[in-house]
């Protein structure tokens, strides 16, 4: 597509009301409310502790062994970080696609 028919496509779906951050937080929030906490936990702790616990971490060729710094990223549930992303993806894709021009 060209960028006057994406920007007439965000333009029509922005104002009819298909981009609204709040709707979609809530959306993923309500999704995440049915979810097991301890399920969260598990999930998190295979994809980004699991394997730095089963692999040294490697410096050039030097094994420094198992790296914990990044484990307090893990921590939370993502709601406030999704719900600051969602506040400046709307205006980043407002001011891309000329929603106030």
């Amino acid at each position: 597509m060209y960028k006057t028919e994406l920007n007439a496509l965000y333009t029509r779906l922005r104002s009819l009301g298909t981009w609204n951050s709040n709707a979609i937080a809530k959306k993923w929030d309500d999704y995440q409310a049915i979810r097991p906490h301890a399920a969260m936990i598990h999930d998190a702790y295979v994809k980004y502790i699991y394997p730095y616990k089963t692999k040294d971490v490697y410096l050039d060729t030097t094994a420094l062994g198992y790296d914990n710094n990044y484990l307090g990223r893990l921590a939370g549930s993502k709601i406030y970080q999704r719900h600051q992303f969602l506040t400046y993806q709307t205006s980043y894709m407002d001011g891309k696609y000329g929603y106030y021009d």
